[in-house]
């Protein structure tokens, strides 16, 4: 059959989230919460991203903060698939 070279350009979108509590600590801000969604795919268009991005930074908020779990989208109407 032989060999084939296929190269494919993937986007890398990163959402990092961390509210923080600056009113207790003796003023010094402490995370209470905190999340990252990341996105691969081929989709280049960041500002369509970010809304899927955020979603899944906050889906399931205030669950348990630094959890890592798998978000998928509907890529047509923007349904969550799969938690």
């Amino acid at each position: 059959m032989g060999e084939r070279t296929v190269v494919r350009t993937l986007q890398v979108s990163n959402l990092r989230l961390r509210l923080l509590d600056s009113q207790g600590n003796a003023g010094k801000p402490k995370a209470v919460f905190e999340s990252r969604a990341v996105y691969e795919g081929d989709i280049e268009d960041l500002p369509k991203l970010v809304p899927y991005l955020v979603r899944a930074a906050l889906d399931g908020f205030p669950g348990k903060s630094g959890t890592v779990r798998t978000v998928k989208f509907h890529s047509k109407t923007g349904a969550v698939l799969t938690k």
